[in-house]
């Protein structure tokens, strides 16, 4: 059975009650598309990036703004289902992180000048990781998304 909801932003969460008086029984599948090529939307996973940056005498003009770009373009090409790593986040605050808008990676990154020293946390998903080699899995049907930047410049 096809249901269209009143406005097309519209999403069912839930179907507290289903009323059929036949005597067969049926499997229920909900999710958008046509039938044969149904989906559901990626639940979506907010996470917060804080960045603490210590900067050398010369610096990279607007440098909290383009570090949190990187940060904010990184985050747009996420997949679904894949793990948070501290070391790709730490990479897009030393390094630009641009892509198309096929969200294939350019290659056109370049180093941010000025910074001396970093130390970053991201935190989601009642997790955190502060250094290398952490990580933070998310399901098949989970996406992470950005829902800040935090970055202070001392």
């Amino acid at each position: 059975m096809k249901a269209e909801l009143e406005n097309e932003e519209d999403r069912a969460v839930s179907i507290p009650a289903f009323t059929y008086e036949g005597d067969n029984s049926y499997d229920i599948l909900i999710g958008m598309g046509e039938p044969g090529y149904l989906y559901n939307l990626p639940e979506p996973v907010s996470f917060t990036v804080y960045v603490n940056i210590s900067v050398l005498e010369i610096v990279e003009p607007d440098l909290q703004e383009l570090i949190t770009q990187s940060i904010t373009n990184w985050f747009n090409d996420y997949r679904i289902g894949e793990r948070i790593e501290y070391s790709d986040i730490r990479n897009c605050i030393v390094i630009a992180y641009t892509a198309d808008s096929d969200h294939e990676f350019l290659g056109t990154e370049r180093p941010f000048r000025g910074i001396n020293s970093l130390t970053c946390a991201v935190v989601g998903r009642g997790e955190s990781v502060s250094q290398d080699g952490q990580t933070i899995d998310l399901e098949e049907d989970e996406i992470a998304k950005l829902a800040s930047v935090e970055v202070q410049i001392i």
